[in-house]
This record gives structure tokens, C-alpha cells and sequence, in this order.
């Protein structure tokens, strides 16, 4: 009796659960047509700007949502005026202003990469602030736009002794090019690992740098339709080959940051086990 009690309850737990997803979405839906409705009947450019600008700053995350993807998608609009992208950065809660800040380096507007910076920088200095993906997310953007200061941090990253921030900032260099890191990126083309996995963990597995290293100079020298080859294990080593023949060939053409030296060296991990996983 006590089992069948326990499926029933899950059951009406998932039925709740599933009405609540709906009406999530009628309430999204809803928000969205009134609106978009609310821009088409604005009668000036400063009508318009004014209801974006009091969305972005409502206390509802749905509203904000909505009319950050309309700033975000409407070209013609950032064509004009920088300054709703720049308001965006300035009022909206952390997550918002990251958003922005993704998109603004997917559309490479540069000149937005000061106040991206300044937006950060108050996040970080804000009491109990502590958020890796938060700080990935400025990171990459900030990188993509060309600013030096995140290319040095991400330089040095690099050179740094801990695995897993290496791990992760190699993993994060996947949608980054820039023709100042690939010395940093080549370095690990050399590394004889074959994946880290931290002591005390069964499950947390970072795979080979090697791989990771051709992975990014691929794309960066032949697109992102390029594919490292993995099938079979002579087939990875030609691959590695091929891209520290293009290093060595090539390495002149690429300056490292000024302030941060390259570390040639093999990367040696302080702690843990090396894995064939």
C-alpha cells in the first residue's frame, strides 16, 4: 500500500510539474505579443527606446527576457544606436548583462568592449560575487572583442599549473580566434598526456590536451567545418603531427602577447592520475 501510495505521488508531482511548464509558456507567450503589439504602436524611434528601456529594468525575467531578444535581433536598430546595447549592459541584472555581452561579441561591436569591461569589473568588486560561468562568459566575449586584458588573463591561464583551469580554458578557447593566443594553444600540441582525471573524483574527466590544442588551431587554420580525426589511434597521432608541422612552419607568422611569455615546456600535472579513459 505504501509503494503504490509513493507511485501515485510521483505521478501527481510530474502532472504539476508539467501544467506549470505550460502555463510558463502561455504566460511567455502572452508577454511576447503584448509586447512586440506595444513597439508596433509606438509612434517615434524615443517611444520605442523608452519601452525597452523600463522593460529592461522590470522585475519580471520574462519581460526582460523578451525585450533583450528583440534588441539582440533587431539589426536595424543596433545599426542606428549603440546606446540601448550600452543601457542593457548598465542596468540589467548579472545574467542579462552577460547575455548581452555574448551577443555583442558574436555581432564584433567592438567599440562596446569598454563598458562590457567596466560591467564586469562592478560584478566582481560586488559583495559575495563568485560565479566560474559568469566570469567565462565576460571572459570569452571580452577576448573575442580584442581587448588585451582578457587575453593576458587567459594567456597566463595557460601557463598556469593547475589542470583543470587549463582544461577549462582550452575548452573555452573553442569559440575564441585570435591570432594572439595561438602560440599559448600550440604550446600543448607537444604534451604527452592523454587526459586528467583529479584525485578524489570517479567521475571528472579532462580530456587530452594534444587533442584539445589540434582541435582549436583546426578551426582557427581551416574553419569551423574542420574535424579532428579520432577514429583510430594512428590516424589522432598523424593528426597531431600535421599541426606541429604547421607550428614549426609557421610559428614566426604568430607574436605572443607582450607581457606573457609562452611556456615551453611539458605539461606536468601536480597531483592526481593520468588516464587513457
Amino acid at each position: 500500500m505504501r509503494k503504490i501510495n509513493i507511485i501515485f505521488m510521483i505521478i501527481l508531482l510530474s502532472q504539476v510539474i508539467v501544467y506549470s511548464q505550460e502555463n510558463n509558456i502561455n504566460d511567455y507567450k502572452l508577454l511576447e505579443i503584448k509586447f512586440n503589439q506595444n513597439i508596433k504602436e509606438a509612434k517615434t524611434e524615443k517611444e520605442k527606446e523608452d519601452i525597452i528601456k523600463n522593460n529592461l529594468l522590470s522585475n519580471d525575467t520574462y519581460l526582460r527576457n523578451i525585450t533583450l531578444k528583440y534588441v539582440i535581433d533587431s539589426g536595424d536598430t543596433i545599426n542606428k544606436s549603440k546606446d540601448i546595447f550600452r543601457k542593457t549592459l548598465e542596468i540589467c541584472s548579472i545574467d542579462d548583462a552577460a547575455f548581452a555581452a555574448k551577443k555583442i561579441a558574436s555581432l564584433n561591436i567592438i567599440s562596446l568592449k569598454g563598458d562590457i569591461r567596466k560591467r564586469y569589473n562592478e560584478f566582481k568588486t560586488q559583495e559575495g560575487y563568485k560565479s566560474h560561468v559568469i566570469d567565462g562568459i565576460f571572459e570569452t566575449a571580452l577576448c573575442k572583442l580584442g581587448e588585451v586584458e582578457a587575453l593576458e588573463s587567459v594567456a597566463r591561464k595557460l601557463c598556469g599549473e593547475d589542470p583543470i583551469v587549463v582544461h577549462n580554458t582550452m575548452m573555452m578557447l573553442k569559440s575564441v580566434r585570435r591570432k594572439e593566443l595561438i602560440p599559448y594553444i600550440a604550446s600543448f600540441l607537444y604534451c604527452e598526456d592523454r587526459g586528467y582525471m583529479p584525485p578524489h573524483s570517479n567521475d571528472a574527466f579532462y580530456g587530452s590536451l594534444p587533442k584539445k590544442a589540434a582541435e582549436i588551431i583546426g578551426k582557427y587554420v581551416e574553419g569551423e567545418q574542420y574535424k579532428l580525426k579520432l577514429d583510430k589511434e594512428t590516424l589522432f597521432k598523424k593528426e597531431i603531427e600535421k599541426w606541429q608541422k604547421w607550428w614549426e612552419q609557421n610559428k614566426k607568422k604568430y607574436e605572443p602577447l607582450q607581457n606573457v611569455p609562452v611556456r615551453e615546456r611539458i605539461f606536468r600535472y601536480p597531483e592526481g592520475k593520468q588516464t587513457e579513459k
